[in-house]
């Protein structure tokens, strides 16, 4: 009973044991991250392009979805994010300017890099935390 109990108040441990319970959430946490990405679009759009500060909101949904879903789940992220703001952002709005193919491209890598890191991470907070609680 008192592991069980260490289980619940610990949300680390088992997060993604607990979505795959619940398939009904992934109808809405995968859509969530979706819409997300498109807010995200949205802003730095909004805001005059990829030249200004704002694309870097675009982490948010990428450790998001790295901490839900791991390494798969920061690689898809990392790819439809760094497709909204590569190809479909210009680097100036006002101008229509284009971004040059290895600036997206290199966008795209780095959010990979860092949604795999947090992805390995939350991995490792998880299971030093299970072992700890002798899960």
């Amino acid at each position: 009973m008192e592991e069980k109990n260490n289980k619940e108040f610990n949300i680390s441990v088992g997060i993604r044991d607990r979505l795959a319970d619940k398939p009904v959430l992934h109808f809405i946490l995968i859509p969530s991250l979706i819409i997300l990405i498109y807010i995200v679009y949205l802003l730095v759009y909004n805001t005059g392009g990829i030249k200004n500060v704002y694309s870097h909101t675009m982490y948010v949904p990428i450790v998001i979805a790295a901490v839900l879903y791991g390494v798969p789940g920061s690689i898809l992220a990392s790819i439809f994010g760094g497709v909204a703001l590569g190809p479909l952002m210009p680097l100036d709005t006002a101008s229509g300017e284009l971004q040059a193919l290895g600036n997206w491209l290199y966008r795209i890598g780095f959010f990979s890099l860092i949604g795999v890191i947090v992805a390995l991470f939350t991995n490792l907070l998880c299971a030093n935390t299970a072992v700890r609680l002798k899960i």
